[in-house]
């Protein structure tokens, strides 16, 4: 398609900043984004560490709002569209890529225990009714189901959707996956689980989705560019760091307090969701940031 969007680099799941009233605390959703795009990284609202299944539709056109308003333009911005009913998600994507987002990212519907027939029929469905590039995105952690390889690679083919985001902690299906996906130039595919990082981007992953990257940005971004380069010595340097970071946050919440200890936001949660008790605050107090 013209005007491709290419899926490459790293890329954020960005925590979503609340007030105390619980809606989305616009000002620190700014700051995040603008801190994002400072480290060289890419900014994917609405996801899992977005908490979207729990923000009214309204909120979460604010929140899209207010990231492409922070970084007007100059960045690519992902934004998911989360949703069981689809002509709600069919209506977000459309709206979400008329105000700027450059593509949209789609998972599975959750609830129903699909057949590999209906999951092609639904995702279909939601290609062919969003004007705009598509995202896939592969999460049988949330979804409780995983879409088939020849399922994404059927789907690959289709004009407007550009990549696969794969979360699955299986690591022959990522071998499978970068052997079918990583030569292709019109299809991405982007590390999800992080330990598949380093060697998935050492053999030509377009990218890589971190949780950690909320938190570590600057060093996610060194992780990346030296694997890709194959400096064993800085990866390994790297990778320890930020792993010192994901042995505490491991949780939303315990991510979003890491971004208060920060200054980014609160760490508010929406329920179902609360807050991490003291003996976790400690744990995350004593960890030293060092980008």
């Amino acid at each position: 398609m013209a005007g491709r969007v290419v899926c490459q680099g790293v890329i954020v799941p960005m925590l979503t900043p609340f007030d105390k009233r619980g809606a989305v605390d616009v000002e620190a959703a700014r700051k995040m984004a603008l801190r994002l795009a400072e480290a060289g990284t890419y900014a994917f609202v609405l996801g899992t560490m977005g908490e979207a299944f729990s923000i009214p539709l309204r909120q979460r056109e604010k929140l899209v709002r207010a990231v492409l308003d922070e970084l007007g333009g100059q960045r690519i911005v992902y934004a998911g569209i989360p949703s069981n009913c689809i002509e709600e998600q069919i209506a977000m994507g459309n709206k979400y890529i008329a105000l700027g987002i450059s593509a949209v990212v789609v998972h599975l519907p959750c609830y129903y225990k699909l057949t590999e027939r209906e999951m092609l029929y639904h995702l279909g469905l939601v290609a062919d009714g969003i004007d705009g590039p598509i995202l896939l995105y592969n999460i049988p952690q949330m979804v409780g189901q995983s879409l088939p390889l020849r399922m994404i690679d059927e789907l690959s083919h289709r004009d407007n959707i550009i990549g696969i985001k794969d979360t699955e902690e299986d690591d022959v299906r990522v071998q499978k996956e970068m052997s079918l996906w990583c030569r292709r130039d019109d299809f991405a595919f982007l590390i999800g689980h992080t330990p598949f990082a380093i060697s998935g981007l050492g053999v030509g992953a377009d990218g890589w989705v971190p949780a950690v990257g909320n938190i570590v940005p600057r060093l996610c971004c060194e992780l990346y560019d030296a694997a890709r380069a194959g400096r064993r010595d800085v990866v390994e340097r790297v990778y320890r760091k930020i792993s010192e970071v994901r042995a505490v946050c491991r949780t939303i919440a315990e991510y979003k307090y890491a971004a208060s200890v920060l200054g980014l936001c609160s760490g508010a949660v929406l329920p179902p969701l609360i807050g991490i008790d003291e003996e976790h605050k400690k744990r995350i107090d004593k960890l030293i940031i060092d980008e």
